[in-house]
């Protein structure tokens, strides 16, 4: 026969042990539950982002390669076609009956090239040699949109009324492509 205070002594130790593997059982599960939810609003979150970009066509327009930026221009662009491409600043802008995508990006000429004849462009031809494109006004206030430069550079162009139309300048000081499509 066990000493007399033997018993409650182990009884007392053995509740205890049990307490504690509950209240550590019960925190794990806390914490596990904390991180079910951290990662349900994340995904939440994430979903929500696509989602509005699908109605939206977001972008980043005065920050260069953002991860939005990259999509919005391989929507428009190969990656293929132009791999070199960085520097990307996007604008888009479909709300109205018309709508306008803006692209600025450094690339080589050798991506020029892929892009005007994928695009089925042309060089304008005009006698003054100045662009005849107001670039739909000034009514973005955008760095890397700057009519003045763009006005002194001809064009490679594409379409006409009814037809979207492409215009795309390239600065070859700055290896700078800067593209253009919109309807009216």
């Amino acid at each position: 026969m066990p000493p007399k205070g033997l018993l409650p002594l182990l009884a007392l130790l053995m509740a205890t042990t049990s307490c504690d593997r509950a209240t550590r059982a019960v925190r794990g599960t806390k914490e596990l539950a904390k991180e079910g939810l951290e990662w349900s609003k994340q995904k939440a979150k994430n979903r929500l982002e696509r989602m509005a970009d699908h109605l939206f066509f977001t972008c980043h327009p005065n920050t260069p390669d953002t991860d939005r930026n990259k999509m919005r221009f391989h929507e428009y662009f190969k990656p293929a076609l132009v791999p070199d491409a960085h520097e990307i600043y996007a604008y888009t802008d479909y709300m109205g009956i018309d709508y306008v995508v803006m692209f600025s990006f450094r690339c080589d000429t050798t991506s020029l090239a892929r892009i005007i004849r994928d695009n089925d462009l042309e060089l304008y031809q005009d006698s003054t040699g100045m662009n005849p494109f107001p670039c739909l006004g000034n009514s973005w206030d955008l760095e890397w949109w700057d009519e003045s430069k763009l006005k002194m550079i001809r064009p490679f162009v594409r379409g006409v009324d009814q037809q979207d139309r492409l215009r795309l300048w390239y600065d070859s000081l700055e290896h700078r492509a800067t593209y253009q499509q919109f309807s009216l």
